[in-house]
């Protein structure tokens, strides 16, 4: 028994050291594990975002969802990390899956329009189907938003440039002159002309000359 009591101490005082170990519940190092919430993940995944830390980010967001999968801040969260990693399919889904949880969650909305017309670039069978989504969350974006908004986690997210996308997902679903009114309000000087022969191949240069705002 004597041989074992230093044995003992030894083990106690490493029990003593991991208790005061940060716990792996607890993000903030508490040892308590009372911050292991989905909306101190969801800070967490927002903090690796803003350096652009996307991965790290986005593993901050999934524990935030595997916490609760009805949390839709953290499911946005891994769209806009997925945005940034160029996973756009899965972006798409996730942003759309946001909506469904909470419709309020606005940039949600400037999220999906911007995969869902990245989507019809890349899927000819069915462009017209995700062009109609971008078309159709760009206008509740914007109806929702107005015209000063801006991402707080994402300054080029903003009213500006989910016009000039609106445009040219107008432009290629043929609503020309829907497409000519969102160029107005961008550019009111433009010098489009509907009656010139070539105003088709003009409208879409001035479009595409706007996607620098982008």
């Amino acid at each position: 028994m004597r041989r074992s009591a230093p044995l003992l101490i030894l083990f106690g005082v490493l029990l003593f050291l991991s208790c005061s170990e940060k716990s792996p519940s607890d993000p903030n190092g508490n040892g308590n594990g009372n911050q292991n919430t989905p909306e101190r993940w969801t800070e967490i995944g927002w903090e690796r975002y803003a350096t652009g830390d996307f991965t790290d980010a986005r593993q901050a967001f999934a524990n935030a969802a595997n916490l609760d999968s009805t949390h839709a801040p953290a499911v946005a969260g891994l769209g806009w990390c997925d945005l940034e990693l160029g996973w756009s399919g899965f972006a798409f889904r996730e942003f759309e899956e946001a909506i469904a949880l909470d419709s309020s969650l606005v940039e949600t909305y400037f999220g999906a329009a911007f995969m869902a017309h990245t989507q019809a670039l890349g899927s000819p069978g069915r462009r017209t189907e995700y062009l109609e989504a971008a078309r159709n969350h760009a206008e509740t974006g914007l109806a929702m938003a107005g015209d000063s908004f801006q991402f707080e986690h994402n300054s080029e997210v903003n009213s500006v440039s989910l016009r000039v996308l609106l445009a040219m997902v107008y432009f290629d679903l043929a609503r020309y002159d829907d497409a000519q009114e969102m160029v107005d309000l961008l550019n009111p000087d433009n010098g489009l002309d509907p009656r010139s022969p070539f105003y088709l191949q003009e409208l879409l240069l001035v479009i595409e000359n706007l996607g620098g705002l982008l």
